[in-house]
């Protein structure tokens, strides 16, 4: 299959990333895929139980885990022909866009072709039939899926609330939203012997049809021996990735999903775990690679650090409110974090954003927040984090120019753009329309406790979903 290298200075380690695409699979599978990352890593072969692979891993490798990608292409009606450091342009068509499972490997240069030859026999030889395992490994997803919602609340009502904006933000719904946490539960009471044969399916469908993409970040002095390495292993066999299955490319199944699921508008979320709540809204982002773009990055330092803080966690008393733009995702999302109040909260978002709109700031406050985004854009990275981040938007389609591009619109933005930002998604979340008829901004999300739940889903209009925690 394909290779891409990034040679960068590591300090003696060498990074591998093995990427396999996950929608040659049924979209049926999907659900199961954030459990199947967790536990094929975690398993013995044949041969070997899970102690002795773990040792053995441990004594050769520097870590080694899987992890799930989507994302939307960058679009292509404006190209530039370089990638810029060294990357590709454009990925393939068979490349970009995909949903992917990504084994990541770290090793010390002269332990990367034992490493290489440990993480094939998990990949494609993980013995699902340690039940014992297993239902370790499905207890230990519930209790982490349980006591995840306190902490990352924000994350899941964000994730819920903008699901609806791209295929891809409904695919990372199924996999880290809300829909993980019952669906834990009920993985924790199947057959044993059930989850195992629906692991080892999907382990075979992925040797079988899926194919690879090699990603490595190594030392330039070790490359050669590393490009070695890879294609004298076992990965060499896999060959470039295969075609989409038409059933998941074209997000028809996660769109019947959605609409099995919600239909439209506000949900409320209960949990009897909870003692406090968490909101948020989605809007529609400005268009990738455009000064609007780069208006609601800074838009939103300067709301996350000024009036969302004033107003939601001064005001309401709530642990912290952000806003986050993904223009490649089409939404501008709006949340907070461990909030008594997370309905006013909705309420209080549209008449925020009209309030920026309304005026400029002044000089100071406006090259605060464009150096505050200048340097979140450019700040310093590990190598490991350099070279994956290179080879994702790679996957993506993002180039160098475009990352120029938007720092170059960042610098020069004025402060009348800003404001014309906020004047937009005011706009947007209904303040200026009479047509959102429950007064809040747009697809709001509400998880809270048991006795909270009911008075903010009357004030919303909607009914109660209970959470199995």
């Amino acid at each position: 299959g394909p290779v891409m290298a990034h040679p960068l200075f590591t300090n003696g380690i060498s990074y591998a990333d093995f990427a396999f695409p996950v929608d040659t699979l049924e979209p049926e599978d999907y659900i199961w895929l954030p459990f199947f990352a967790r536990a094929i890593v975690s398993m013995g072969v044949d041969g070997m139980d899970y102690g002795e692979m773990s040792g053995l891993l441990a004594r050769t490798a520097g870590g080694f885990y899987a992890a799930l990608e989507t994302g939307t292409p960058a679009p292509r009606d404006d190209v530039p022909h370089s990638g810029g450091d060294g990357e590709p342009a454009v990925a393939a068509p068979d490349i970009a866009g995909r949903d992917w499972i990504i084994y990541r490997l770290k090793a010390l240069n002269e332990k990367l072709a034992p490493s290489l030859d440990l993480a094939f026999r998990l990949i494609s030889g993980a013995d699902f039939s340690d039940l014992r395992r297993l239902r370790d490994l499905v207890v230990e997803m519930k209790n982490d899926c349980d006591a995840s919602l306190a902490p990352g609340g924000h994350l899941y009502a964000a994730g819920r609330s903008g699901r609806a904006c791209s295929r891809s933000k409904a695919v990372d719904e199924l996999w880290n939203g809300l829909g993980q946490i019952p669906f834990a539960h009920e993985l924790a009471a199947l057959d044993t012997a059930e989850i195992s044969a629906r692991l080892t399916a999907i382990r075979d469908a992925l040797a079988a049809r899926s194919g690879l993409f090699l990603h490595l970040t190594v030392p330039p002095e070790t490359l050669g021996a590393a490009l070695d390495a890879a294609a004298a292993s076992a990965f060499s066999g896999f060959g470039p990735p295969h075609t989409a299955n038409p059933r998941c490319a074209d997000g028809a199944f996660f769109r019947e999903r959605e609409r099995e699921l919600d239909g439209s508008g506000a949900e409320v979320w209960a949990s009897a775990s909870l003692q406090i709540g968490f909101a948020a809204a989605s809007l529609p982002a400005a268009p990738y690679g455009s000064r609007e773009q780069a208006a609601e990055l800074v838009l939103s330092h300067e709301l996350s650090t000024g009036a969302l803080w004033e107003s939601i966690r001064m005001k309401g008393g709530a642990y912290g409110a952000s806003a986050r733009p993904d223009s490649l995702e089409g939404v501008f999302s709006l949340s907070t974090y461990r909030d008594p109040g997370p309905v006013r909260s909705l309420k209080a978002f549209p008449g925020i954003l009209a309030g920026r709109g309304d005026c400029l700031p002044d000089g100071d406050s406006h090259e605060k927040a464009l150096i505050g985004t200048f340097a979140r854009e450019t700040a310093p990275r590990t190598p490991s984090a350099k070279g994956f981040g290179g080879f994702l938007r790679y996957l993506y389609g993002i180039t160098g120019e475009h990352r120029y591009r938007r720092l170059q619109h960042i610098v020069s933005l004025e402060a009348g753009e800003l404001q014309a930002a906020a004047r937009r998604l005011a706009e947007a979340s209904g303040l200026a329309s009479s047509a959102q008829t429950t007064g809040f901004p747009g697809r709001p999300v509400v998880i809270t406790g048991t006795a909270a739940a009911e008075e903010a889903a009357r004030a919303l209009g909607t009914s109660v979903r209970m959470l199995p925690i």
